[in-house]
């Protein structure tokens, strides 16, 4: 009948099939326009042809000239730096044989003009028997610049470390000369009764050397007698009260020693973290004045 309305046929202007179409088409269209504002270049590598298909954007990320350069792997080396072209040829070369996806990151070639870093990844089509691969190229300059700032940052920090540690060890090195220097035992022990330094003078009463005695409990130092003796004046030396008293100490020689002890309390922002030990060896003191208690009575 005249007049009416026909069917549209596949591909008929006006038709859903091709609203379809165009509608793609545009999609298609405006995300490749879209990558190549963001510099995100597309490409496409058949492995057997050795045939590329390259985006407007790769051809700039790589700083070429279409005219001058075909789309191809050979082209893409000439804008790798010289140094970096061994190694991103060779892991594209192995993953294309193995039809394994890749990524690669290298700089530019410095004839190109100013030096970038670029990224490209490449994923194999998902048919085993189609040889294309596709991928993307990205300019990753800034991202390098920051973890090549944050790395030379990590190493100056390491080197200050280093540094640091050095002088604390030096300085470490220079109290203990000092410590051991004093005619008598200095320690210091923390409110869990555990020595955190010591000088060499323990080592001749009770035979064990500063380094042995770090982190020692002091009940293993003096035995349970002796702890139970010394343990009030501990804990008033924990509760902010200076200690003095005096002690008889038998060394692991046999040989009895008459010491004065001091426990000065370690007061650090208004609270005891414990208490630095003095003992002197007042031995000759005590028997001279035995000597002369004896000597009095004799009279």
């Amino acid at each position: 009948m005249h007049g009416a309305a026909q069917p549209a046929h596949p591909g008929h202007p006006g038709s859903p099939e091709d609203s379809s179409s165009r509608a793609a088409g545009l999609n298609h269209e405006g995300l490749l326009l879209a990558l190549d504002h963001t510099d995100t270049g597309i490409w496409q590598w058949d492995t057997v042809s050795h045939q590329n298909v390259w985006s407007e954007a790769v051809w700039r990320l790589y700083g070429l000239d279409p005219t001058l350069h075909p789309a191809c792997f050979d082209s893409w080396l000439t804008s790798v730096h010289p140094e970096d072209q061994q190694t991103v040829s060779q892991t594209v070369r192995q993953a294309a044989h193995r039809r394994a996806p890749f990524e690669v990151q290298w700089r530019t070639h410095p004839d190109r003009g100013p030096v970038r870093w670029l990224m490209s990844r490449g994923y194999p089509a998902s048919h085993p028997a189609d040889p294309l691969y596709t991928g993307v190229v990205l300019d990753i300059t800034a991202r390098r610049e920051a973890e090549l700032t944050l790395q030379t940052l990590n190493a100056t920090l390491e080197q200050r470390v280093a540094e640091r540690t050095a002088a604390l060890s030096d300085h470490q090195h220079r109290l203990q000369h000092i410590l051991d220097g004093i005619p008598g035992m200095v320690g210091y022990w923390d409110r869990d009764y555990r020595n955190r330094f010591a000088n060499r003078a323990y080592q001749a009463w009770f035979g064990k050397s500063p380094e042995a005695l770090c982190g020692t409990h002091i009940r293993e130092l003096l035995g349970e007698d002796l702890f139970a003796k010394n343990l009030p004046y501990m804990e008033a030396a924990l509760r902010g009260e200076p200690q003095c008293f005096e002690r008889d100490i038998r060394t692991p020689s046999g040989e009895l020693r008459y010491g004065q002890a001091h426990y000065v309390p370690d007061w650090r922002d208004g609270v005891v973290q414990g208490f630095l030990v003095l003992v002197f060896d007042i031995s000759a003191v005590r028997a001279a004045r035995q000597a002369a208690e004896e000597a009095n009575q004799a009279k």
